[in-house]
Order: structure tokens, then C-alpha cells, then sequence
């Protein structure tokens, strides 16, 4: 509930992490990464923005464009900037991280089936309903399989389809007003 106590004490866990361990360290970078979905929680989008850069470029520069964990760091980058209304850039970041994670390890994958559900947010962005429906779609699937209909994660992806399909009755409903 004390979300400002919450950021104080994940910096200073950084800042312990980064004395011992340095910054390029897995602990270090773990940390920073949940502080910055702290920072969007309490409306800080550009630390919470540069702390996920920041991860990103470690993963990619630790483990390479085509591993998974790079793929969801950028995924991670992508969300911020769509909060941030820039659903185009992330849109492009999306579809780089899909592209590693169904290569590695299949679109049948729980990281995947995150990337797909934050994609539809982004395609909603877009304005471009039936993609976001099909794409979500396949996230509802995925979550399905692997934790069951009462999983949270499953419930979040069947709140997006909702709101997909109320985006496309707004649309259907303006088109009828237009006509007349």
C-alpha cells in the first residue's frame, strides 16, 4: 500500500546490489526492472522508461538480441512507451520480441502469451480492432492451456478482449451515426 516507501526501498536494494555486485549484475538488473514497474505505478513514466532501457541494454548486451530474457526486457520497453502514447514505436518493439520468442521458445509460451496481450493493448491504440481481437485471442488461448480460466493472467486478457469488443461496437455505433 505504501508505494513511495516501496520505491525508497527498492533503490536502496540497488544501491546495495550495485556496491557489491555492480550494476551489469542479474540482482542488480532484477531489481531495477521491478522498481520500474513500481515508477509506472505511481506515474513515473520516464524513470520507469529509463530504468527498463536500462535492462534492456543489459540483457541484449549480456545475453544477446535472441535471448528470451532480452526479448521480454524489450517487451517490458514497449508497454512503457505505449503508456506513454507512443503505440507505434511499441508496436515495432512488440513484434521484434514475439519474432525471438516464438523462435526460442514457441508462441505456446507464457513470456509469449504476455507479449501478445500487451500487443493488443497496443493495437487498440492503433485503432485496429481485429487484429487486437485476433491477437488477444491467442493470448486468452495460451493463458488458458498453461494456468487455467481462474488464473489472473487469463482474467486480464479476457478484460482486454472486453474492452476490444467495446472499441468495436463504439466504432459500429459511429458508423450507423455517420451514415444517417
Amino acid at each position: 500500500g505504501n508505494l513511495q516507501y516501496a520505491e525508497k526501498v527498492y533503490s536502496e536494494a540497488i544501491s546495495i546490489y550495485n556496491s557489491i555486485y555492480g550494476l551489469s549484475h542479474q540482482n542488480t538488473m532484477t531489481a531495477i526492472s521491478n522498481r520500474a514497474i513500481l515508477m509506472r505505478r505511481l506515474g513515473k513514466s520516464q524513470e520507469a522508461l529509463e530504468d527498463l532501457e536500462l535492462v534492456y541494454k543489459y540483457r541484449h548486451d549480456e545475453e544477446g538480441v535472441n535471448s528470451p530474457a532480452t526479448a521480454i526486457a524489450l517487451s517490458n520497453v514497449a508497454t512503457s512507451l505505449r503508456q506513454m502514447g507512443q503505440p507505434e514505436k511499441a508496436m515495432e518493439m512488440y513484434e521484434n520480441a514475439l519474432k525471438v520468442l516464438t523462435e526460442q521458445v514457441g508462441e505456446d509460451d507464457l513470456g509469449s502469451a504476455t507479449v501478445l496481450n500487451d500487443m493488443s493493448l497496443a493495437l487498440v491504440d492503433l485503432s485496429k480492432l481485429r487484429r487486437a481481437e485476433e491477437v488477444c485471442g491467442k493470448a486468452i488461448a495460451v493463458r488458458s492451456t498453461l494456468l487455467g480460466r481462474d488464473h489472473p493472467d487469463t482474467a486480464r486478457s479476457m478484460e482486454n478482449m472486453m474492452t476490444i469488443f467495446a472499441k468495436q461496437d463504439e466504432q459500429k455505433q459511429k458508423g450507423r451515426v455517420e451514415k444517417k
